[in-house]
């Protein structure tokens, strides 16, 4: 996968209305080979435009990166240009091999993020942005030999629920 400056993203976007309570949820299974260094692989969602990156206003980013003991997970979002963590690194096990992932936003901006069949984040609404783009990146330093991440994504599947109001109330 790229580093953050070039993710990997859908060329649709994920909208929100207030006729929905849920705009989005991914699900996938996530396998990390390896991890080294301080790079981060995850999922980011709430980009606003394809020719950015990660890390703009509104953003979210659900990212896995070594630890002492092996994988941990986080989840940051930007709030007035700065990176926040909404959930710090947490260390998750030894291995990531074929773990469910499942990611919940509200349009009001709540996300929930289950990992492995357990809670792992649930937020409150304004934390995040719902609409924009969504897409795999990874982050951190440059790849070399002692900073890299080698990882999988099976099963992708994105929900978007949202009420289209026409332009015109003469279309049908």
């Amino acid at each position: 996968f790229y580093d953050v400056e070039n993710p990997v993203l859908a060329r649709t976007t994920v909208h929100s209305s207030e006729e929905e309570k849920q705009a989005l949820e991914a699900r996938y299974t996530l396998t990390i080979d390896e991890i080294k260094g301080d790079k981060q692989f995850g999922f980011g969602f709430g980009i606003r435009r394809l020719d950015r990156d990660i890390t703009e206003e509104g953003s979210a980013f659900l990212y896995a990166q070594a630890t002492e003991k092996g994988v941990g997970f986080g989840l940051s979002t930007v709030k007035d240009g700065e990176v926040v963590q909404l959930k710090e690194l947490t260390h998750y096990g030894s291995k990531v091999k074929d773990v469910p992932v499942t990611i919940r936003v509200t349009n009001a901006g709540a996300v929930t993020v289950i990992l492995g069949g357990g809670i792992f984040y649930a937020g409150a609404e304004g934390e995040v942005t719902p609409d924009g783009y969504l897409g795999f990146s990874s982050s951190g330093s440059w790849t070399t030999d002692d900073c890299y991440v080698k990882a999988s994504v099976a099963n992708f599947v994105v929900y978007n629920e949202y009420y289209a109001k026409p332009e015109s109330p003469l279309m049908v």
